[in-house]
């Protein structure tokens, strides 16, 4: 992967004060992200192809349970919603960061997105989209789409909780 890496152009290197992004092992497959939330389920299908280390950290936090009664703390209707931060505050992390993979995927209504404070800073947050949102498409990594529970989304509330999150 660090071959392929360094051919695209993409830096290892740490900026001040921040850590080197981290690998995960690739996934075999693209499994689907149930979310139990207060509302109901919603079913996700991780993208491994289009966005390989994303998809293979979100599906290791998952099975680390990391996501497990944490909240949707960020709710902007006809926007996204995001959730996944272990503080709840937004700015929590797992402990590692992620090299962007910005990928053609666009991000209309249902695609799962990674969300980012600068240049790979991605880590076990996660968001998804309510509307088709063109201005993040070339600028964000889509790495999954909604295959269940559209409706779920569209109806949390800032501080509804996941309470579960597993991999299938």
């Amino acid at each position: 992967m660090g071959k392929a890496l360094k051919a695209s152009g993409v830096s290892l290197k740490a900026g001040p004060g921040l850590d080197a992004p981290k690998f995960f092992t690739p996934l075999t497959s693209s499994p689907t992200l149930v979310l139990e939330t207060e509302k109901g389920i919603v079913e996700l299908l991780l993208d491994a192809e289009a966005a390989p280390n994303t998809a293979a950290a979100v599906a290791d936090a998952a099975r680390r349970g990391v996501y497990d009664g944490t909240i949707w703390h960020r709710v902007v209707t006809a926007f996204v919603v995001q959730g996944g931060d272990p503080r709840g505050s937004g700015w929590g992390d797992d402990g590692f960061r992620l090299v962007d993979e910005v990928n053609p995927a666009p991000f209309l209504r249902g695609t799962l997105g990674m969300p980012k404070a600068g240049p790979d800073t991605g880590g076990c947050q996660l968001f998804v989209c309510l509307v088709p949102t063109p201005h993040l498409d070339g600028r964000y990594t889509a790495f999954g789409r909604v295959v269940s529970g559209m409706g779920v989304l569209d109806v949390l509330e800032p501080g509804d909780k996941i309470l579960k999150a597993r991999l299938r």
